[in-house]
């Protein structure tokens, strides 16, 4: 009736083994695949923890910034200071120095994902202070923070000095601020 050839049997089982590879092939393309579609991707969120909203309102200099030497303003009544607040839905970081009269100040603030970043600078450039020390003052205002830990750093950055000094460092955990 039907009769196979010779040469239909030796070239099937020449492709039997591509054969196999091939449906090989396929099953693992098929898995990684699978895989792709059903192993989430993670994308950056407004809610990811490595990136905060906080935003920086202004801050308020006090004390003897600005001010004439007084013999009152003179005398060291208050240590170095740091200390948090939360008024109007507003993060007030209050920072207090001992620091020599008359000296002209400038701030600023940086916020690197969740590390809050105050840096205070001494803007005399030619070493002329008076011969006191007076107690300064800055509040720094925050809004948009959410409830969780922050890390804050208060820099002073002096003149004379090469590097800038870190005043104060810690962790401020805003659940715990009355």
């Amino acid at each position: 009736m039907f009769k196979i050839s010779n040469h239909f049997v030796s070239l099937s089982s020449f492709l039997k083994p591509i054969i196999i590879k091939m449906k090989t092939f396929r099953l693992v393309a098929l898995i990684l695949f699978s895989l792709a579609i059903f192993i989430p991707c993670e994308e950056e969120t407004e809610n990811d923890s490595s990136h905060t909203n906080i935003q920086f309102i202004n801050n308020e200099s006090g004390g003897c910034n600005g001010q004439q030497m007084n013999i009152k303003s003179a005398l060291i009544e208050n240590k170095d200071t740091i200390h948090f607040s939360i008024e109007e839905n507003k993060l007030n970081i209050f920072v207090g120095i001992n620091y020599l009269c008359c000296a002209p100040f400038s701030s600023t603030t940086e916020i690197e994902n969740d590390t809050i970043k105050l840096i205070i600078t001494d803007d005399c450039k030619d070493g002329n202070y008076c011969r006191c020390n007076c107690y300064y003052t800055w509040n720094f205002y925050f809004e948009d923070f959410e409830e969780k830990t922050y890390h804050y750093m208060v820099i002073f950055k002096n003149p004379q000095a090469t590097e800038p000094i870190i005043f104060r460092e810690g962790d401020l955990d805003i659940t715990s601020i009355n």
